[in-house]
């Protein structure tokens, strides 16, 4: 099974990227701003009031382990041994390189956040509680203590494309 959902195999560039690019260009569009994909020059400033330079690369792909994977059971009930009314999130937004890291080192990946949901993260006023804090020291506490870390015998394995 290939659990990088949404990426087509031996690609980086994930599926609907042309798709993607396509419909937020509209977006813009249909706000009045004017597109270009370069600086901007002095003409192309004094034609149109609105003006927004648009860079597309290459990207990575997103990356979802599925909670039913074995690993992702086994984190689950470790942490639910210290927080059993914690909520579980199958897939939240985030540009974290994890993908290419499962690919090379051929290993699932679970995120476990420790944030608050109104953190502002990256935004004017970003703020962590102290209470989300402490529960993220006992969460990685929890797994750090509470998993087998053997390594998988897959592990480092050149990926399947």
């Amino acid at each position: 099974m290939d659990r990088r959902q949404g990426r087509r195999r031996g690609t980086s560039r994930p599926r609907g990227y042309a798709h993607i690019r396509d419909v937020a260009e509209a977006h813009i569009l249909a706000q009045g701003v004017f597109i270009v994909h370069e600086p901007p020059d002095s003409g192309t400033l004094v034609s149109h009031p609105n003006v927004v330079d648009v860079r597309w690369g290459d990207g990575y792909a997103g990356l979802r382990t599925p909670l039913d994977e074995p690993f992702a059971r086994t984190a689950i009930a470790t942490l639910r041994s210290a927080f059993p009314d914690m909520v579980l999130i199958p897939a939240f937004g985030g540009s974290l390189p994890i993908a290419p890291i499962s690919d090379v080192l051929n290993v699932p990946f679970v995120i476990v956040p420790l944030v608050n949901h109104d953190n502002n993260e990256h935004a004017v006023n970003e703020n962590l509680r102290l209470k989300n804090l402490w529960d993220g020291i006992e969460a990685y506490a929890v797994l750090l203590t509470g998993l087998d870390w053997t390594p998988p015998r897959h592990a480092l394995a050149p990926p399947s494309h």
